[in-house]
């Protein structure tokens, strides 16, 4: 009994947060219009020790961003999160990119959540407080409240 009330819990948290999260960054509809093939899929997966910095990305992400599911989605997350908490150097090209594809920015907001390590979402948001260039500000203040987003959503979660 106590695991289905637990399971009840997290899809009303998951279906209260995905509706914050759709206000924030509507899904780029381009991407997920398009199915992705089993051959996307293996091919989004072998990249993934690839993606080193934003154009990496970027370029994943107009390849297969409508493959943005399950494991995939969660490589994303790792490396989107792992960027930002350890090389803040290259915000200004996320930035950059960011400003040229509001649909990028919004696949790269998503996939800052609680599936990354929250170590790093810890430095990230710290990076995006303290270390933030002045044309980035926008930027930086939805990545530091998507942040703190996904915080209060891991303290909501009950303990196991």
């Amino acid at each position: 009994m106590g695991k289905l009330i637990f399971a009840f819990q997290l899809l009303a948290i998951a279906i209260g947060s995905s509706g914050v999260a759709q206000k924030q960054t509507p899904a780029a509809p381009t991407h997920s219009l398009k199915p992705c093939s089993r051959e996307e899929e293996r091919q989004a997966s072998d990249e993934y020790e690839e993606l080193k910095i934003w154009e990496d990305i970027y370029q994943s992400f107009n390849r297969y961003g409508h493959c943005d599911d399950g494991a995939i989605a969660e490589g994303y997350s790792d490396k989107v999160v792992h960027l930002l908490a350890t090389n803040w150097k290259s915000f200004p090209e996320l930035n950059r990119l960011a400003k040229k594809d509001p649909a990028f920015r919004n696949f790269v907001i998503r996939h800052i959540n609680g599936t990354a390590d929250t170590h790093e979402l810890r430095s990230a948001q710290q990076n995006a407080r303290r270390r933030c260039p002045v044309e980035g500000k926008a930027l930086c203040r939805v990545i530091d409240h998507q942040i703190t987003q996904e915080f209060q959503l891991i303290r909501s979660l009950p303990a196991r």
